[in-house]
């Protein structure tokens, strides 16, 4: 009877694990054509359009980014439920992962006429060890939400930790929080509990939009060993508060002294100057997502070189060994992929130091790991959100001479 048990369970997981795979394979299927409409839509937003047409584009662009979303949602709690959660623990630099998030979340709000704002406590360190992948995905969904629920006032985040922790600690363990607060249309007092519950929908009462990924969120957070909760106004507003335990590393910059004293503006985050000039390898096979990415990077002053597979980059890197200053790498493509290309690269002692992003529609975690040993700097899944690509690409900008 026990062995009997032992098999069913094995089993079980055995068609967990298969149908994650298949929805990993059918992510990468949609995320391809999906990636060409937000790409081509928001081009097509920086074109002068009658206000007709760009309600249209907008509209669009907002539909296929919802259903970008949804996969995402529906893949997170896949892998859930066929392998539990594993977090991926990595030394990261907490500064430049929060200028990522809150450069593309202003955007979205500023679109919507909304005031996005940010504090930092001083006493925040800079480098941390967490799964930096995960922590975004927690953050971001409530953002989005926050952003969403919101028709007029702002959007804030604050960024806290307990002083006391650090001091007997030293260099320990200690509580990240996150406080996010909105002034959107709230939820009444019986609705507070729903969006914790699995399926559950949550809509707003003054605007056609729903609530989403929470109870996934809520799983993230119990796997950092971490809490949520939220508190909320019907007609008012809505605040989440999020703690993450991580471990602060000891080290001489790590402080908020080495940027405390940037403005507290998205625009200070944005300065193109460093990317002019910079010449970068695009290895992408897809037409529609190299027409896309070459405008985008053109518009950032960049000097942009194609190649369709890994064995043409090859090719050109070995051709003009110095000439590249990045490189942005597809992983799934014919001939030689990502990955096999990555490695072939590094295994040349000349190319140790050429920063490479690796740019996928894979969004699975085990993907990303492999990207990372076979040694790229950044990792972006595909729709590339043109903000987070500007400041990875700002982050390496002096990671080898351009001239």
């Amino acid at each position: 009877m026990k062995i009997d048990l032992s098999l069913s369970k094995n089993q079980a997981r055995d068609s967990a694990r298969l149908e994650a795979e298949f929805l990993t394979n059918i992510s990468h299927e949609i995320r391809m054509p999906l990636n060409a409409v937000i790409g081509m839509t928001s081009l097509a937003l920086d074109e002068d359009i009658s206000s007709k047409a760009r309600e249209c584009v907008i509209n669009a662009r907002t539909s296929a980014i919802t259903l970008l979303n949804v996969l995402d949602d529906i893949i997170d709690f896949s892998m859930m439920e066929a392998d539990g959660l594993k977090l991926n623990m990595n030394r990261f630099d907490f500064y430049l992962w929060f200028e990522g998030l809150i450069v593309s979340h202003s955007m979205s709000a500023r679109q919507k006429g909304l005031e996005f704002q940010y504090v930092i406590d001083e006493g925040v360190p800079r480098w941390m060890v967490s799964d930096a992948l995960r922590l975004s995905k927690i953050v971001d969904t409530i953002l989005i939400n926050a952003i969403n629920f919101t028709k007029n006032g702002f959007i804030e985040i604050k960024v806290l930790i307990d002083h006391k922790t650090i001091s007997e600690n030293q260099s320990k363990n200690f509580n990240l929080n996150f406080l996010i607060t909105d002034t959107g249309c709230g939820m009444s007092p019986d609705a507070v509990e729903k969006p914790f519950e699995p399926l559950s929908r949550v809509d707003c009462p003054t605007s056609r939009v729903a609530g989403r990924g929470l109870i996934i969120c809520q799983r993230l957070v119990a796997a950092f060993n971490g809490h949520i909760s939220l508190t909320s106004e019907l007609g008012v507003g809505t605040e989440f508060s999020i703690g993450i335990p991580v471990e602060v590393l000891d080290t001489q910059d790590n402080s908020i002294s080495q940027v405390k004293n940037r403005e507290n503006n998205v625009q200070a985050l944005t300065d193109l100057s460093s990317l002019n000039g910079m010449k970068v390898l695009l290895v992408e096979d897809h037409p529609f997502n190299r027409q896309m990415m070459m405008v985008m990077l053109g518009k950032m002053g960049l000097v942009v070189d194609v190649a369709v597979n890994g064995s043409e980059a090859l090719t050109k890197l070995n051709s003009m060994p110095s000439y590249y200053d990045v490189i942005l790498m597809d992983i799934q493509m014919p001939v030689m992929d990502g990955i096999t290309t990555t490695r072939e690269i590094r295994e040349q002692a000349i190319f140790n130091d050429l920063p490479i992003i690796a740019v996928t529609a894979n969004a699975m975690s085990d993907e990303k790991d492999a990207c990372i040993r076979a040694g790229v700097q950044a990792y972006l899944v595909k729709p590339v959100n043109p903000s987070v690509l500007q400041d990875v690409l700002l982050s390496l900008a002096g990671r080898r001479k351009i001239v």
